[in-house]
Protein backbone atom coordinates (compact mmCIF):
# COMPACT_ATOMS: atom_id res chain seq x y z
CA UNK A 1 0.00 0.00 0.00
CA UNK A 2 1.32 3.20 -0.70
CA UNK A 3 2.22 5.02 2.34
CA UNK A 4 -0.29 7.87 3.14
CA UNK A 5 1.06 11.39 5.18
CA UNK A 6 -0.22 13.91 7.64
CA UNK A 7 1.23 17.41 7.71
CA UNK A 8 1.86 19.60 11.12
CA UNK A 9 1.37 23.32 10.17
CA UNK A 10 2.78 25.70 12.78
CA UNK A 11 2.95 29.53 12.74
CA UNK A 12 3.71 32.61 15.13
CA UNK A 13 3.19 35.86 13.96
CA UNK A 14 4.28 38.62 16.48
CA UNK A 15 4.25 42.44 15.34
CA UNK A 16 4.86 45.65 17.87
CA UNK A 17 2.51 48.71 16.93
CA UNK A 18 0.77 51.61 19.04
CA UNK A 19 -2.53 49.88 18.51
CA UNK A 20 -4.60 47.13 19.51
CA UNK A 21 -8.14 45.75 20.54
CA UNK A 22 -10.12 45.78 23.36
CA UNK A 23 -8.98 43.35 25.85
CA UNK A 24 -10.33 41.84 28.97
CA UNK A 25 -8.56 40.52 32.41
CA UNK A 26 -6.87 37.84 32.46
CA UNK A 27 -7.21 35.13 34.93
CA UNK A 28 -4.60 34.12 37.06
CA UNK A 29 -2.17 31.57 36.61
CA UNK A 30 -2.86 28.05 37.98
CA UNK A 31 -0.31 25.18 39.31
CA UNK A 32 -1.39 23.67 35.66
CA UNK A 33 -0.64 26.38 33.88
CA UNK A 34 2.71 26.45 35.78
CA UNK A 35 3.13 23.19 34.56
CA UNK A 36 2.59 23.28 31.19
CA UNK A 37 4.50 26.65 31.30
CA UNK A 38 7.34 24.87 32.49
CA UNK A 39 7.26 22.02 29.96
CA UNK A 40 6.97 24.51 27.20
CA UNK A 41 10.24 26.20 28.08
CA UNK A 42 12.17 23.05 28.47
CA UNK A 43 10.77 21.66 24.96
CA UNK A 44 11.31 25.73 23.57
CA UNK A 45 14.93 25.74 24.44
CA UNK A 46 15.37 21.84 23.18
CA UNK A 47 14.38 22.80 19.88
CA UNK A 48 16.08 26.39 19.31
CA UNK A 49 19.11 24.43 20.43
CA UNK A 50 18.81 22.11 17.73
CA UNK A 51 17.77 24.67 15.24
CA UNK A 52 20.80 26.87 16.49
CA UNK A 53 23.60 24.47 16.01
CA UNK A 54 22.48 23.74 12.71
CA UNK A 55 21.70 27.76 11.65
CA UNK A 56 24.10 30.67 11.26
CA UNK A 57 22.08 33.09 10.68
CA UNK A 58 19.22 35.22 12.84
CA UNK A 59 16.35 32.42 14.39
CA UNK A 60 13.11 33.30 15.73
CA UNK A 61 10.74 30.23 16.52
CA UNK A 62 7.47 30.10 18.73
CA UNK A 63 7.98 26.33 20.67
CA UNK A 64 4.60 26.36 21.97
CA UNK A 65 3.30 26.66 18.80
CA UNK A 66 4.90 23.43 17.38
CA UNK A 67 3.90 21.61 20.69
CA UNK A 68 0.52 22.68 20.42
CA UNK A 69 0.61 20.97 16.70
CA UNK A 70 2.05 17.94 18.29
CA UNK A 71 -0.55 17.79 20.92
CA UNK A 72 -3.60 17.85 18.40
CA UNK A 73 -1.84 14.49 17.40
CA UNK A 74 -1.13 13.03 20.48
CA UNK A 75 -4.27 11.44 21.30
CA UNK A 76 -3.67 9.28 17.76
CA UNK A 77 -0.21 8.40 19.03
CA UNK A 78 0.14 4.77 20.11
CA UNK A 79 3.13 2.67 21.84
CA UNK A 80 6.31 4.27 21.10
CA UNK A 81 5.34 7.38 19.42
CA UNK A 82 2.90 8.21 22.35
CA UNK A 83 5.84 7.53 25.04
CA UNK A 84 8.93 9.84 22.53
CA UNK A 85 6.09 12.54 22.08
CA UNK A 86 5.63 12.71 25.96
CA UNK A 87 9.31 12.36 26.87
CA UNK A 88 10.31 14.99 24.60
CA UNK A 89 7.65 17.60 25.22
CA UNK A 90 8.44 17.36 28.76
CA UNK A 91 5.05 16.12 30.03
CA UNK A 92 4.98 16.63 33.77
CA UNK A 93 4.89 13.56 35.71
CA UNK A 94 1.62 13.42 36.77
CA UNK A 95 0.43 12.83 33.40
CA UNK A 96 2.46 9.69 33.18
CA UNK A 97 -0.13 6.42 33.26
CA UNK A 98 2.35 3.89 32.90
CA UNK A 99 0.06 1.64 30.31
CA UNK A 100 2.68 0.33 27.60
CA UNK A 101 -0.23 1.13 24.53
CA UNK A 102 -0.91 5.17 26.22
CA UNK A 103 1.65 5.83 28.43
CA UNK A 104 1.07 9.63 29.24
CA UNK A 105 -2.75 11.16 29.98
CA UNK A 106 -2.58 13.47 27.20
CA UNK A 107 -5.68 14.94 27.78
CA UNK A 108 -4.60 16.11 31.51
CA UNK A 109 -2.16 17.79 29.50
CA UNK A 110 -4.06 19.76 27.05
CA UNK A 111 -5.97 20.98 29.79
CA UNK A 112 -2.75 22.45 31.52
CA UNK A 113 -2.08 24.28 28.03
CA UNK A 114 -6.13 25.39 28.00
CA UNK A 115 -5.34 26.87 31.25
CA UNK A 116 -1.86 28.64 30.53
CA UNK A 117 -3.69 29.96 28.05
CA UNK A 118 -6.45 31.58 29.36
CA UNK A 119 -3.89 32.68 32.14
CA UNK A 120 -2.44 34.69 29.18
CA UNK A 121 -5.98 35.74 28.13
CA UNK A 122 -6.42 39.66 27.74
CA UNK A 123 -9.94 39.79 29.08
CA UNK A 124 -13.60 40.44 29.12
CA UNK A 125 -14.51 43.64 26.27
CA UNK A 126 -17.41 44.57 28.56
CA UNK A 127 -15.13 45.20 31.07
CA UNK A 128 -12.57 47.13 28.97
CA UNK A 129 -15.48 49.04 27.95
CA UNK A 130 -16.32 50.13 31.62
CA UNK A 131 -12.69 51.24 32.25
CA UNK A 132 -12.76 52.91 28.76
CA UNK A 133 -16.01 54.81 30.24
CA UNK A 134 -14.18 55.54 33.68
CA UNK A 135 -11.11 56.41 31.92
CA UNK A 136 -12.96 59.16 29.61
CA UNK A 137 -14.94 60.51 32.77
CA UNK A 138 -11.45 61.15 34.40
CA UNK A 139 -9.57 63.01 31.61
CA UNK A 140 -12.73 65.18 31.23
CA UNK A 141 -11.72 66.23 34.35
CA UNK A 142 -8.39 66.30 34.34
CA UNK A 143 -9.10 69.29 31.27
CA UNK A 144 -11.08 71.07 33.49
CA UNK A 145 -8.61 70.58 36.35
CA UNK A 146 -6.29 71.94 34.53
CA UNK A 147 -7.60 74.99 32.96
CA UNK A 148 -8.39 75.42 37.11
CA UNK A 149 -4.26 75.03 37.53
CA UNK A 150 -3.29 77.85 35.08
CA UNK A 151 -6.26 80.59 36.35
CA UNK A 152 -4.97 79.91 39.54
CA UNK A 153 -2.15 81.39 41.94
CA UNK A 154 -0.36 80.48 45.30
CA UNK A 155 -1.76 78.10 47.70
CA UNK A 156 -4.32 77.73 45.99
CA UNK A 157 -2.50 76.63 42.96
CA UNK A 158 0.21 74.33 44.61
CA UNK A 159 -2.99 72.39 45.97
CA UNK A 160 -4.90 72.17 42.56
CA UNK A 161 -1.55 71.19 40.74
CA UNK A 162 -1.42 68.29 44.09
CA UNK A 163 -4.87 66.85 42.50
CA UNK A 164 -4.06 67.01 38.98
CA UNK A 165 -1.13 64.95 39.72
CA UNK A 166 -3.14 62.67 41.91
CA UNK A 167 -5.86 62.84 39.02
CA UNK A 168 -2.93 61.65 36.58
CA UNK A 169 -1.61 58.61 38.28
CA UNK A 170 -5.51 57.34 38.01
CA UNK A 171 -5.59 57.62 34.21
CA UNK A 172 -2.35 56.25 33.71
CA UNK A 173 -2.88 53.20 36.14
CA UNK A 174 -6.47 52.67 33.78
CA UNK A 175 -4.60 53.70 30.04
CA UNK A 176 -2.43 50.35 31.13
CA UNK A 177 -5.71 48.25 31.39
CA UNK A 178 -6.83 49.83 27.49
CA UNK A 179 -5.87 47.74 24.68
CA UNK A 180 -3.10 45.68 26.86
CA UNK A 181 -2.28 43.39 23.85
CA UNK A 182 -4.32 41.04 21.27
CA UNK A 183 -3.46 37.23 21.71
CA UNK A 184 -5.10 34.21 19.56
CA UNK A 185 -4.52 30.63 19.49
CA UNK A 186 -6.46 28.72 16.72
CA UNK A 187 -5.87 24.77 15.88
CA UNK A 188 -7.80 23.23 13.08
CA UNK A 189 -7.78 19.91 11.45
CA UNK A 190 -8.05 19.01 7.44
CA UNK A 191 -9.00 15.87 6.80
CA UNK A 192 -9.74 13.89 3.75
CA UNK A 193 -13.51 13.19 3.31
CA UNK A 194 -12.22 9.48 1.98
CA UNK A 195 -10.44 8.92 5.54
CA UNK A 196 -12.96 9.11 8.86
CA UNK A 197 -11.87 10.07 12.04
CA UNK A 198 -12.57 8.68 15.38
CA UNK A 199 -15.32 9.93 17.17
CA UNK A 200 -13.08 9.59 20.06
CA UNK A 201 -9.96 11.27 18.82
CA UNK A 202 -11.92 14.31 17.08
CA UNK A 203 -13.92 15.05 20.26
CA UNK A 204 -10.69 15.02 22.25
CA UNK A 205 -9.08 17.96 19.67
CA UNK A 206 -12.28 19.97 19.81
CA UNK A 207 -12.89 19.76 23.38
CA UNK A 208 -9.35 19.91 24.36
CA UNK A 209 -7.45 22.72 22.07
CA UNK A 210 -10.96 24.48 20.61
CA UNK A 211 -10.20 22.99 17.05
CA UNK A 212 -12.23 23.27 14.21
CA UNK A 213 -12.53 20.05 11.61
CA UNK A 214 -12.67 20.85 7.83
CA UNK A 215 -13.65 18.28 5.77
CA UNK A 216 -11.22 18.44 2.84
CA UNK A 217 -10.53 16.57 -0.77
CA UNK A 218 -6.76 15.97 -1.24
CA UNK A 219 -7.33 13.10 -3.63
CA UNK A 220 -9.35 15.10 -5.93
CA UNK A 221 -7.69 18.43 -5.52
CA UNK A 222 -4.88 18.75 -3.39
CA UNK A 223 -3.59 22.34 -5.25
CA UNK A 224 -7.13 23.89 -4.00
CA UNK A 225 -7.03 22.54 -0.86
CA UNK A 226 -3.62 23.76 0.00
CA UNK A 227 -4.50 27.12 -1.09
CA UNK A 228 -7.70 27.22 1.32
CA UNK A 229 -5.50 25.86 4.29
CA UNK A 230 -2.83 29.04 3.59
CA UNK A 231 -6.12 30.93 3.15
CA UNK A 232 -7.22 29.92 6.82
CA UNK A 233 -3.52 30.47 8.51
CA UNK A 234 -3.68 34.06 6.78
CA UNK A 235 -6.81 35.05 8.31
CA UNK A 236 -6.10 33.76 11.71
CA UNK A 237 -2.37 36.10 11.20
CA UNK A 238 -3.91 39.01 9.77
CA UNK A 239 -2.44 38.23 6.30
CA UNK A 240 1.57 37.82 8.02
CA UNK A 241 1.56 34.76 6.90
CA UNK A 242 -0.10 33.52 3.58
CA UNK A 243 2.24 30.99 2.72
CA UNK A 244 2.71 28.37 5.11
CA UNK A 245 2.11 25.21 2.69
CA UNK A 246 3.98 26.00 -0.59
CA UNK A 247 3.50 24.36 -3.35
CA UNK A 248 3.93 20.89 -3.78
CA UNK A 249 3.38 19.88 0.09
CA UNK A 250 -0.01 18.63 -0.43
CA UNK A 251 -0.40 16.19 -2.82
CA UNK A 252 -3.06 13.09 -3.06
CA UNK A 253 -1.05 11.08 -0.71
CA UNK A 254 -2.11 13.40 1.99
CA UNK A 255 -5.25 12.50 4.48
CA UNK A 256 -4.75 14.61 7.64
CA UNK A 257 -3.30 18.23 7.83
CA UNK A 258 -2.75 19.91 11.69
CA UNK A 259 -2.58 23.36 11.88
CA UNK A 260 -1.98 25.43 14.97
CA UNK A 261 -1.45 29.53 14.78
CA UNK A 262 -0.69 31.88 17.59
CA UNK A 263 -0.89 35.68 17.21
CA UNK A 264 0.72 38.18 19.29
CA UNK A 265 0.86 41.99 19.31
CA UNK A 266 1.91 44.19 21.82
CA UNK A 267 2.30 47.55 22.83
CA UNK A 268 5.35 48.68 25.17
CA UNK A 269 4.26 49.95 28.49
CA UNK A 270 7.01 52.87 28.05
CA UNK A 271 6.74 53.28 24.36
CA UNK A 272 10.40 54.36 22.93
CA UNK A 273 10.14 57.83 21.46
CA UNK A 274 10.24 58.21 17.30
CA UNK A 275 12.34 61.14 17.84
CA UNK A 276 15.00 58.99 20.07
CA UNK A 277 15.62 56.27 16.91
CA UNK A 278 18.72 57.08 15.52
CA UNK A 279 21.28 55.10 13.53
CA UNK A 280 24.51 54.18 15.67
CA UNK A 281 26.78 51.19 15.21
CA UNK A 282 25.66 48.03 15.93
CA UNK A 283 27.98 44.91 16.79
CA UNK A 284 28.17 41.33 14.69
CA UNK A 285 29.26 38.23 16.09
CA UNK A 286 32.34 38.71 14.37
CA UNK A 287 32.93 42.03 16.24
CA UNK A 288 32.33 44.25 13.09
CA UNK A 289 30.10 46.96 13.52
CA UNK A 290 27.03 48.17 11.15
CA UNK A 291 25.07 51.04 11.02
CA UNK A 292 21.56 50.68 12.68
CA UNK A 293 18.36 52.60 13.27
CA UNK A 294 18.11 52.02 17.32
CA UNK A 295 15.37 52.72 19.21
CA UNK A 296 16.60 54.51 22.61
CA UNK A 297 15.65 55.37 25.74
CA UNK A 298 18.00 56.72 28.37
CA UNK A 299 17.84 56.31 31.87
CA UNK A 300 14.83 53.94 31.40
CA UNK A 301 13.64 52.50 35.14
CA UNK A 302 13.72 48.95 34.38
CA UNK A 303 14.57 45.60 35.76
CA UNK A 304 17.65 44.75 35.05
CA UNK A 305 20.66 42.81 35.64
CA UNK A 306 24.69 41.68 35.18
CA UNK A 307 25.80 38.29 35.45
CA UNK A 308 28.79 36.48 35.62
CA UNK A 309 29.58 33.50 33.61
CA UNK A 310 28.96 31.56 36.20
CA UNK A 311 25.16 33.26 36.99
CA UNK A 312 26.08 35.77 39.74
CA UNK A 313 25.12 39.45 39.89
CA UNK A 314 28.17 41.10 38.59
CA UNK A 315 27.60 44.33 41.22
CA UNK A 316 29.80 47.78 42.18
CA UNK A 317 32.16 46.72 45.14
CA UNK A 318 34.02 49.55 47.34
CA UNK A 319 37.17 50.62 46.13
CA UNK A 320 39.73 53.46 48.36
CA UNK A 321 39.16 56.87 47.04
CA UNK A 322 41.88 59.01 45.42
CA UNK A 323 43.66 60.92 48.42
CA UNK A 324 42.03 64.22 47.37
CA UNK A 325 38.89 63.20 47.65
CA UNK A 326 36.68 64.08 50.35
CA UNK A 327 34.65 60.56 50.40
CA UNK A 328 36.32 57.88 52.40
CA UNK A 329 35.92 55.60 49.25
CA UNK A 330 34.05 55.16 45.90
CA UNK A 331 32.48 52.23 43.89
CA UNK A 332 33.70 50.82 40.77
CA UNK A 333 31.96 47.95 38.59
CA UNK A 334 34.38 45.08 38.64
CA UNK A 335 35.56 43.77 34.81
CA UNK A 336 33.13 41.36 33.48
CA UNK A 337 33.94 40.50 29.66
CA UNK A 338 32.82 37.36 29.44
CA UNK A 339 29.53 38.09 31.65
CA UNK A 340 25.88 39.16 30.19
CA UNK A 341 23.02 41.15 30.90
CA UNK A 342 19.39 40.55 30.88
CA UNK A 343 16.75 43.20 30.60
CA UNK A 344 12.73 43.10 30.87
CA UNK A 345 10.93 45.65 28.66
CA UNK A 346 6.96 44.89 29.81
CA UNK A 347 4.04 45.12 27.31
CA UNK A 348 1.17 47.28 27.88
CA UNK A 349 -1.58 45.58 30.54
CA UNK A 350 1.48 43.97 33.11
CA UNK A 351 1.10 40.03 31.87
CA UNK A 352 3.61 40.19 28.86
CA UNK A 353 7.01 41.04 28.45
CA UNK A 354 10.13 40.67 27.03
CA UNK A 355 13.54 39.05 28.16
CA UNK A 356 16.51 40.25 26.39
CA UNK A 357 19.87 38.88 26.97
CA UNK A 358 23.05 40.74 25.56
CA UNK A 359 26.06 38.93 26.17
CA UNK A 360 29.44 41.38 26.51
CA UNK A 361 32.08 39.86 23.78
CA UNK A 362 30.22 40.27 20.35
CA UNK A 363 30.62 36.62 19.97
CA UNK A 364 29.56 35.61 23.28
CA UNK A 365 26.19 34.04 22.54
CA UNK A 366 27.56 31.00 22.15
CA UNK A 367 28.24 30.49 25.76
CA UNK A 368 25.12 31.81 26.67
CA UNK A 369 22.96 29.63 24.78
CA UNK A 370 25.13 26.55 25.83
CA UNK A 371 23.98 27.54 29.49
CA UNK A 372 20.30 28.12 28.52
CA UNK A 373 18.29 25.79 30.43
CA UNK A 374 14.88 26.17 32.12
CA UNK A 375 16.12 26.03 35.33
CA UNK A 376 19.29 28.78 35.05
CA UNK A 377 16.62 31.04 32.47
CA UNK A 378 14.52 31.15 36.09
CA UNK A 379 17.40 31.56 37.96
CA UNK A 380 18.66 34.44 35.75
CA UNK A 381 15.00 36.47 35.44
CA UNK A 382 15.11 35.58 39.51
CA UNK A 383 18.01 38.31 40.20
CA UNK A 384 16.20 41.32 37.79
CA UNK A 385 15.69 44.05 39.98
CA UNK A 386 14.30 47.54 39.46
CA UNK A 387 17.54 50.58 38.71
CA UNK A 388 17.64 53.22 35.63
CA UNK A 389 18.97 51.66 32.54
CA UNK A 390 20.38 53.01 28.94
CA UNK A 391 18.65 51.33 26.62
CA UNK A 392 18.80 51.14 22.71
CA UNK A 393 17.43 48.63 20.55
CA UNK A 394 17.66 47.91 17.13
CA UNK A 395 14.49 47.88 15.17
CA UNK A 396 14.20 44.77 13.60
CA UNK A 397 11.77 42.36 11.00
CA UNK A 398 12.29 38.66 11.11
CA UNK A 399 10.90 35.71 9.08
CA UNK A 400 11.40 31.76 9.13
CA UNK A 401 10.44 29.26 7.52
CA UNK A 402 11.68 26.12 9.25
CA UNK A 403 11.47 22.86 8.19
CA UNK A 404 11.16 20.65 11.66
CA UNK A 405 11.20 16.83 11.10
CA UNK A 406 15.47 16.32 11.04
CA UNK A 407 15.66 18.71 14.50
CA UNK A 408 12.34 16.47 16.03
CA UNK A 409 13.80 13.45 15.26
CA UNK A 410 16.73 14.68 16.84
CA UNK A 411 15.01 15.38 19.98
CA UNK A 412 14.20 11.71 20.00
CA UNK A 413 10.69 12.23 17.94
CA UNK A 414 11.20 9.19 15.41
CA UNK A 415 7.98 6.75 15.46
CA UNK A 416 5.58 9.12 14.26
CA UNK A 417 7.60 9.57 11.19
CA UNK A 418 6.89 6.03 10.72
CA UNK A 419 3.76 4.03 9.38
CA UNK A 420 1.90 2.38 11.71
CA UNK A 421 2.15 4.98 15.11
CA UNK A 422 -0.69 6.91 14.52
CA UNK A 423 -3.36 4.12 14.89
CA UNK A 424 -5.86 6.45 17.38
CA UNK A 425 -6.64 8.70 14.47
CA UNK A 426 -9.23 6.59 12.47
CA UNK A 427 -10.46 3.15 12.20
CA UNK A 428 -9.83 3.06 8.40
CA UNK A 429 -7.38 0.06 7.10
CA UNK A 430 -5.36 3.41 5.86
CA UNK A 431 -4.79 4.49 9.53
CA UNK A 432 -1.84 1.58 9.47
CA UNK A 433 0.18 3.27 6.66
CA UNK A 434 -0.34 6.93 7.89
CA UNK A 435 2.70 8.48 9.31
CA UNK A 436 3.93 12.64 9.85
CA UNK A 437 5.36 13.69 6.45
CA UNK A 438 6.24 17.03 7.10
CA UNK A 439 6.31 19.56 10.40
CA UNK A 440 6.80 23.05 8.76
CA UNK A 441 6.66 26.12 10.93
CA UNK A 442 6.38 29.96 9.64
CA UNK A 443 7.69 32.71 12.14
CA UNK A 444 6.95 36.09 11.46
Amino acid sequence: MRHLSALLGCVLTISFANDASAEREPAPPSEEAHQAAEADTQFTLDLYRHLAAENDDNLFLSGYSVMSALMLLSDGTVGPAANELGEALHLPEIAWSGDPAHPWRFSDFSAACAALENSMSPGDPNATAAVRRQLSELETRWGRLRRDVEAATGNAQFDLIRQERELVAQINTLRQQVDPYQLRFANAVWCDTSFPLRDDYLASVEANWGALAFPSDFRGDAESERETINAWVAEQTNDLITDLLSPGTVDSATRLILTNAVYFKGNWEEPFEPSATQEQPFLLASGESVPTMLMADWQRWANYVELTPEGEVNDYVQTPAPADSPFENGWELPANPDGFKLLELPYRGGQMSMIVILPNRPDGLADIEAALTHETLAEWKGKLAGQEVNVALPRFTMRNTLMLGAPLSDMGLNAIFQPGSLLGVSDSPEAEALFVGMIVQQAF
